[in-house]
């Protein structure tokens, strides 16, 4: 209504162009590397954390690995997302999959690393 730009209330909500808007998902032909699978879940944690440099309480997303917590000593393969403008850090779980794709990547075997 004049010239208001309002999100859709019967859709997700993301942040994205640096605003909060209206989302839908459209299917893709290569879906699968980040579709829900029936295997083995990590959890996307959001960690908070006193930043120095802001002087400031900050927060970030983590993706660990299925059964993470029960093996305090055990190595896991590492992903470190940073995310730059006109989006914020929910984007890589809510829109981008990232949980989903580690999930299915560790349950074939990927990515693989050594203890060495």
């Amino acid at each position: 209504m004049d010239g208001a730009q309002v999100p859709d209330p019967g859709s997700l909500y993301f942040y994205g162009a640096s605003r909060w808007g209206s989302g839908i998902e459209v299917p893709a032909k290569d879906q699968d590397f980040y579709a829900l699978k029936n295997v083995p879940h990590g959890q996307l944690r959001q960690v908070l954390y006193y930043s120095k440099t802001s002087g400031s309480v900050r927060d970030c997303y983590v993706y660990t690995p299925p059964d993470y917590d029960k093996d305090p000593g055990k190595r896991y393969p590492v992903l470190y997302l940073q995310h730059g403008m006109g989006e914020n850090e929910t984007g890589w779980g809510a829109q981008g999959h990232a949980n989903l794709i580690m999930d299915n990547l560790l349950a074939e075997g990927k990515p693989s690393h050594s203890s060495s």
